[in-house]
């Protein structure tokens, strides 16, 4: 028998958006303030479908 399960949604973002932006700010061609804004867009994305709020405070990653 085969059994499946979907632990949730992957934080890094459907298109590793996350991994992304933390690479571009490794390299310095992103500021704190933008990576920080992409990790807040992504937590309310992947919160969305789910008709809650991620708490405050809450880690992309």
């Amino acid at each position: 028998m085969t059994v499946a399960s979907n632990l949730g949604f992957p934080r890094i973002g459907h298109r590793r958006e996350l991994k992304t932006a933390l690479e571009w700010f490794w390299l310095g061609d992103l500021d704190e303030a933008a990576l920080e804004a992409a990790a807040e867009t992504l937590r309310a994305r992947h919160w969305a479908p789910c008709n809650v709020s991620p708490s405050p405070g809450a880690t992309a990653g």
